[in-house]
């Protein structure tokens, strides 16, 4: 049986993206932790700029990284709702952009 694909949503409202980058280092070191332990096939992560953050998050764009951006606030819930209906992954993991993590953090979720 192939390991899950995970999908992660990061909803951002006028934010520093400095707070944001510490985010996606501690998620980026516990994901590589997981592909390590074959715990996952593959990763993705939707970040919704919920207004004015200018392009100030192209910057964050990968591979596995894309940009949401919504013309106005329509809430953190909804924002993010957004994003699971687009993701056809079994699995979803919804981030604040300040929280940081242990490395072991998403292998024991």
């Amino acid at each position: 049986m192939e390991p899950p694909h995970l999908f992660v949503s990061v909803v951002v409202y006028e934010l520093d993206t400095t707070i944001l980058s510490q985010c996606l280092r501690s998620l980026e070191s516990s994901i590589a932790r997981c592909f390590l332990a074959k715990k996952l096939s593959a990763w993705s992560l939707t970040i919704v700029d919920n207004g004015n953050n200018g392009d100030s998050l192209a910057a964050f764009e990968t591979e596995n990284i894309r940009i949401v951006k919504n013309q106005y606030n329509v809430g953190y819930g909804a924002a993010h709702n957004q994003t699971i209906m687009d993701s056809a992954s079994e699995f979803h993991l919804i981030l604040n952009p300040d929280v940081t993590m242990d490395v072991d953090y998403v292998s024991k979720t």
